[in-house]
């Protein structure tokens, strides 16, 4: 196995993990989006699905902002989580779904805005 930088032109601006990180925030606080489960989002994202799936399911998500390179760093980036995360124990998230999507957003974020490098195992 050797550990390998990956440098890759797949930004995504900001402002938009910020406004889906607003969204995502909002609908936790509100309480009407507990029923959404961690084993819902996690098949989304295997099903490159997860955007229209939060689109659909959570009120104020304008999906609209979002373009195809957009949805591709998206899944690029959340389908490692899915398969490298232990998201109880290294993001603190065993009961919603939606505290697993901030959580992977904060993770994208982190990534995207330069604060650790892009590690990958091969």
């Amino acid at each position: 196995m050797t550990l390998i930088l990956l440098v890759k032109n797949e930004t995504m601006n900001m402002s938009k993990f910020i406004y889906l990180a607003a969204v995502i925030n909002s609908a936790i606080d509100s309480g009407d989006y507990d029923e959404i489960t961690i084993d819902e989002v996690k098949d989304e994202i295997r099903k490159r699905n997860i955007l229209q799936y939060l689109a659909s399911r959570v009120g104020g998500f304008d999906l609209s902002i979002f373009n195809e390179h957009d949805h591709e760093v998206v899944f690029d980036d959340w389908m490692d989580y899915v398969d490298t995360i232990n998201e109880s124990r290294k993001l603190g998230v065993r009961n919603k779904g939606l505290s697993l999507v901030m959580a992977y957003i904060i993770e994208s974020i982190g990534i995207h805005e330069g604060d650790r490098p892009n590690l990958r195992l091969v």
